[in-house]
């Protein structure tokens, strides 16, 4: 696969502080990359495989083109010898190097935020508002956000997409008592970026990852 240059990412030490951070990377990713002429390109199959209906053609596309993959186990695959593997608990893989990966392989990897990225990305590119969604979704951590999907906003409609997880448009996940959307479009506010952190890529092979690990002392 070749070598991989990579640079990681700190985040805070509380949970909600890693989701802000972890939220905000992801916005900036949708953004930079909905002007893609790829991704561009993408988006208008979309309007095509939902018969004009976009909710339903990006579910489809990505339901049919990506899997399900955990953070820990794409960061196992990561080809590289590095101390701070083990302690890497987000991989983002931007919707860019996302579409490249279903092209060259066939199919796309990443976990939840991957799979909404990479949607909201597409939405997005087509003029769509549209806001990622954080609930509290495990028992066993039930004051923490631990699940994220879409929510698109095509003719004002709200419409939830949680095409990890769900069986069809409009399906939403239920949560223990935290929900907060994070709103892509251009004026949401800036100044959820935590102060100090450095923003890191990740390129493996031909496909490029952001690698998050969490802060140590």
């Amino acid at each position: 696969m070749g070598q991989a240059l990579y640079s990681i990412r700190a985040l805070p030490e509380s949970s909600d502080g890693q989701v802000r951070s972890t939220i905000n990377q992801v916005i900036r990713y949708i953004r930079e990359d909905a002007a893609s002429p790829f991704i561009q390109s993408e988006a208008l199959r979309c309007l095509e495989l939902g018969a004009g209906d976009p909710n339903k053609g990006v579910f489809n596309l990505l339901k049919t083109s990506m899997r399900f993959k955990r953070d820990e186990a794409i960061a196992d695959d990561l080809p590289v010898d590095d101390k701070r593997k083990p302690d890497i608990i987000e991989v983002l893989i931007r919707p860019v190097d996302q579409w490249l990966l279903i092209k060259l392989r066939g199919i796309g990897v990443g976990d939840c935020d991957c799979f909404h990225m990479y949607g909201a990305c597409l939405l997005w590119a087509l003029g769509i508002p549209c806001s990622l969604v954080t609930v509290s979704a495990d028992p066993e951590r039930p004051y923490e956000f631990s699940h994220v999907y879409l929510a698109s906003y095509w003719n004002g409609v709200r419409t939830p997409l949680d095409i990890s997880h769900g069986d069809y448009p409009g399906w939403e996940a239920p949560n223990l008592g935290r929900v907060k959307e994070w709103k892509v479009q251009p004026n949401w506010q800036e100044s959820a970026l935590d102060s100090g952190l450095v923003v890191g890529g990740l390129i493996v092979a031909y496909f490029g990852l952001s690698y998050i690990m969490r802060r140590v002392s």
